[in-house]
């Protein structure tokens, strides 16, 4: 299976829909901040520059009129392989202080000193919360604001060219998936099942990979927040397995959860992965473009309620109390908008989520839980999954 890239003419088309909305806010120029515990999706979304290193630090300078600058820690060479941008320099290899010193620079030189300035990445994050409040204080002269909203606008609708890419990773994760299941049997350690399915992926070009499996035993099902790395446990006659697969291939991002029984379930495991399965498929027809996230949301969540397990209990919920059944999901594996019941967010064709209702027993004193779902996108007509391998409730039955 070979990479895809995406082609030249899209790079062209965000730049210049990037540029618009600059200009639309008056900004000169953006500080897109990727890597250092931030997301690196949009140096990559404007650029196509990755590192593959985990000193992956890199500040993309932006101006609204001239060439960008792309500011690297390591990896020149491959920089220049991968990114259309020609001025490309190698800094920060002393730390924060060298990004910021060379940006200043730069800066400078545009006549840019003196300019309305947005800045792209998490401000709660160390390397942009550093490396942005020095520049404010060397540039006192600036108007630094928030210029997250250009790039996110942008981002949360995919073009087609992404869809294809996300779906090119989603054949990934289903060669993931089968390897996994022809694995999964008694005797074998969970390293053993897990790494099956991770194996055929690397082989076949997947560029990133974070997987997860949890394993528990019949009538004591561990909540699958314990999803975790596997630790050598064999696989017994009984056990109830959650897995979960998020791959990367050229950048893009798909992700499936699945749950498997060595054995027949019990009655009331059968009834949990039910109502979980019944809440995927109420929601998945409820997105259709015009409605908000939240409708369909609250549609799912009723669902589980009748079957006996109220959102209160056994639904998972942010900070601000909001019932959650997924997230957005693209070149970051959390992307806006969340898959939240309060969203007023109305879903537009060219929408990606990971939509993954589950139910934790563990917030109502059980040992029990279940969490299923699978990449989909938002199309003229309503929600789709973009893999191509086909499950249903019955696919919970022993293997």
């Amino acid at each position: 299976m070979k990479w895809q890239t995406l082609p030249a003419k899209e790079f062209k088309r965000r730049l210049s829909t990037i540029r618009n909305s600059m200009k639309a806010s008056e900004i000169e120029a953006l500080l897109i901040f990727g890597g250092g515990g931030t997301s690196t999706g949009n140096v990559r979304y404007v650029s196509n520059w990755y590192s593959n290193s985990i000193y992956n630090q890199s500040l993309l300078l932006l101006p609204v009129d001239e060439d960008p600058i792309l500011f690297i820690r390591l990896q020149p060479y491959r920089a220049k392989q991968l990114s259309w941008i020609t001025d490309i320099r190698q800094s920060g290899r002393t730390g924060h202080i060298a990004f910021v010193d060379d940006c200043e620079t730069e800066l400078k030189k545009m006549h840019l000193s003196k300019s309305k300035i947005g800045l792209v990445g998490n401000p709660d994050e160390t390397w942009r919360e550093i490396a942005g409040d020095k520049l404010k204080r060397r540039l006192p002269k600036a108007s630094f604001v928030e210029g997250d909203a250009i790039l996110s606008s942008l981002r949360i609708i995919k073009s087609t060219a992404e869809i294809d890419m996300m779906r090119h990773t989603c054949l990934l994760v289903d060669l993931s998936l089968s390897e996994f299941k022809n694995c999964l049997k008694e005797g074998k350690t969970d390293f053993q099942a897990l790494g099956a399915g991770e194996f055929v992926a690397r082989s076949k070009g997947a560029e990133e990979m974070l997987n997860f499996l949890g394993v528990s035993k019949q009538g004591m099902f561990v909540p699958p927040i314990s999803l975790a790395s596997p630790s050598g446990r064999n696989l017994w006659h009984g056990d109830v397995v959650i897995v979960e697969f998020n791959e990367c291939v050229s950048g893009y991002r798909s992700e499936s959860l699945r749950m498997a029984s060595l054995g027949q379930p019990n009655k009331e495991e059968n009834s949990i992965f039910e109502a979980a399965y019944d809440c995927y498929e109420t929601v998945l027809k409820s997105a259709k473009p015009g409605r908000t996230i939240g409708e369909a949301v609250s549609e799912g969540i009723k669902v589980l309620g009748k079957l006996g397990y109220p959102a209160g209990e056994y639904v998972s919920k942010t900070h601000s109390s909001d019932v959650l059944l997924g997230h957005g999901i693209g070149l970051d594996m959390f992307e806006p908008p969340l898959l939240g019941a309060n969203s007023e967010t109305v879903f537009e064709p060219g929408m990606t989520f990971v939509l993954h209702p589950g139910i934790f027993g563990a917030y109502a004193g059980k040992r029990w839980g279940a969490l299923i779902g699978e990449t989909i996108h938002i199309t003229e007509s309503g929600a789709e999954p973009i893999f191509k391998s086909k499950w249903s409730v019955g696919d919970f039955a022993a293997v």
